[in-house]
């Protein structure tokens, strides 16, 4: 097969720019995990040393503010990156959390450390998913890393889980958010 070299440029051209757009996609998704992770640690900070009548109102604002960013962050990526995949993702997560109350209710955790690890093992489960449905084998690494941190908490130093979490879980998160918005622009 031949090709003239404008053929040859255009086709260098066309590749340049899906991977310019490819990058810009993945480099977006640093914005949610930034979000996440700054959730994750003022809540999880809170709950280590805020008094729990408290705690309902701040994790309350603090997931007001998440779902509602994270939905503007949404329709604001859609307009710029063309992605089947991020939107399957938001619905398998909505659905995941759904059944997730249905599942603490009829599981009844013992105590709230046991309710959160749930949660949290659940939502880096969901990221494993993501990660599965867009092939990223650092997100699905990056989740299960941070659910054996999460586990690990738990069980070694059960004082001070939430503390732990929020150092080694939300702010990871937050970190790689930023490497990733940062890397992949």
């Amino acid at each position: 097969m031949n090709i003239s070299p404008e053929e040859a440029q255009e086709a260098l051209a066309v590749i340049k720019q899906t991977n310019a757009q490819t990058r810009k996609e993945y480099g977006y998704n640093g914005y949610y995990l930034m979000l996440w992770g700054l959730i994750w640690f003022v809540g999880f900070l809170s709950s280590q040393y805020v008094r729990s009548g408290q705690l309902d109102w701040i994790w309350g604002g603090l997931g007001t503010v998440g779902w509602v960013a994270s939905a503007f962050l949404g329709i604001n990526q859609s307009k710029h990156v063309r992605a089947t995949a991020g939107q399957r993702i938001g619905f398998f997560y909505i659905a995941l959390i759904g059944f997730a109350v249905l599942w603490l209710i009829i599981l009844q955790p013992l105590d709230l450390k046991q309710g959160v690890l749930f949660f949290i093992t659940l939502i880096m489960f969901g990221g494993v998913v993501a990660g599965v449905f867009t092939r990223s084998l650092s997100t699905i690494i990056g989740c299960v890393s941070l659910t054996i941190l999460a586990v690990t908490g738990y069980y070694l130093i059960p004082a001070y889980f939430f503390l732990w979490v929020a150092l080694f879980c939300g702010l990871a998160m937050f970190g790689i958010g930023l490497t990733l918005r940062l890397k992949w622009r």
